[in-house]
């Protein structure tokens, strides 16, 4: 019986000593306790999405990230946890101090990070998506391990859209006036996986006023940036000229390739310098296919 007298004792000094500290036997502690850590970012461009043309520029830079600065003007950061609920986020523009370095804390955890930056600033932003039509437009996602100690990273983004050229191989007539171009099925792009949401299709088009100083010049060049790399896009010139009124060339099926540029050049003038036929081709940017459609 002495020994029972002993136990008990020796139970209550045990349970007494484990309600002093706040610390229960059967509950581990915390991961952390609210902590925050520091992360830095500095954000550049992947070399090999610094131009739009092959040189050998590009080929003396052994990867070296591009100052984000050199080609964009607004950049996004969103950071989900792991119930993929939005934590932080931050706008910045080229006009921002240290436009492209980000320095934010988190508690110890993962997260996913989203990046994106455009060359112009877009109509449409937010966590899901952006409208960025007509603007070279660069991204990165990944996941970031936060533990007790201070992280720094560099990100290099990659373009995911492509570059149309329309080049019109005969001279421009003396009496043109103006040249539309308009594009149909662009898309915004999402950004849970930096692709183009072929759920919203958009049809833009701009118009090129021609100045005499033009008249009688070859190869006139319209470019611009297009989002749509997954689906055709339709593709309509139309010309205004004083004598012949409004015509033009409709080039449908144009597939255009994330950070490849696509040419469509040919014959589309009427006038003093004659009218022919209008060749389409598809050359290579600094993608390794080629592709020659013609009609």
């Amino acid at each position: 019986m002495k020994k029972i007298y002993i136990i008990f004792p020796l139970l209550f000094l045990l349970f007494a000593a484990c309600k002093k500290d706040g610390k229960s036997p059967s509950k581990p502690d915390p991961d952390n306790d609210g902590k925050k850590y520091e992360v830095n970012f500095n954000i550049g461009i992947d070399a090999d999405e610094q131009n739009l043309q092959r040189s050998s520029k590009i080929k003396k830079l052994n990867n070296t990230p591009a100052n984000l600065a050199d080609l964009a003007t607004f950049l996004a950061y969103y950071v989900f946890n792991s119930d993929d609920k939005l934590v932080t986020s931050l706008i910045q523009t080229s006009t921002t101090p240290n436009f492209g370095k980000i320095t934010d804390g988190f508690a110890a955890g993962t997260y996913t990070v989203v990046l994106v930056a455009t060359k112009n600033k877009p109509t449409e932003y937010d966590s899901k998506h952006i409208v960025a039509l007509g603007s070279d437009t660069f991204y990165q996602k990944f996941e970031l391990t936060v533990t007790a100690s201070t992280v720094t990273q560099n990100i290099n983004l990659q373009r995911v859209n492509g570059q149309l050229e329309v080049k019109f191989l005969d001279a421009i007539d003396d009496e043109t006036l103006s040249i539309q171009y308009s594009l149909e099925n662009d898309y915004s792009l999402l950004l849970n996986n930096g692709t183009p949401d072929i759920s919203k299709p958009y049809r833009r088009s701009e118009t090129k006023n021609i100045a005499p100083s033009l008249f009688g010049i070859t190869n006139y060049t319209y470019k611009t940036y297009v989002t749509n790399t997954v689906k055709p896009i339709k593709v309509v010139v139309t010309v205004s000229n004083k004598i012949f009124g409004t015509y033009g060339k409709v080039i449908d099926s144009v597939m255009i390739y994330p950070n490849t540029r696509t040419i469509l050049s040919g014959n589309v003038f009427k006038g003093a310098y004659g009218e022919q036929g209008f060749t389409v081709t598809y050359n290579e940017l600094y993608g390794n296919d080629t592709t020659v459609v013609e009609y």
